[in-house]
C-alpha cells in the first residue's frame, strides 16, 4: 500500500500464511483433470479455477461442489 503523501510502497501483510494453497491445489487439480476446458490460475495469494469454456450448468455445479469440498478440507487451516 502507499498513502498519497508517501513515495514508497509498504507491505502490510508480511506474516500471512499461504500453506492452505498446498492443500487446495491437489484437490483443484483433480477437478481440472476431470473437466475438459478448465484450468487453474496461480496467483501470489490465490488459486482461481476457470471454467468459462465448460458447459455453463456443468461448470457451475462443479464449482459449487469444489467450493464445498475445499471448505470442508480447509475449515481448520489458518489463513484459508
Amino acid at each position: 500500500m502507499r498513502w498519497p503523501a508517501d513515495k514508497e510502497w509498504k507491505t502490510c501483510a508480511q506474516n500471512i500464511n499461504f500453506t492452505w494453497m498446498q492443500m487446495a491445489e491437489p484437490l483443484m487439480k483433480l477437478y481440472t483433470e476431470a473437466t475438459d476446458g478448465s484450468y487453474i490460475e496461480m496467483k501470489e495469494s490465490a488459486l482461481v479455477w476457470h471454467h468459462q469454456d465448460v458447459d455453463t450448468s456443468f461448470g457451475s455445479a462443479l464449482a459449487k461442489e469444489m467450493l464445498d469440498h475445499l471448505e470442508s478440507v480447509l475449515a481448520n487451516e489458518p489463513g484459508a
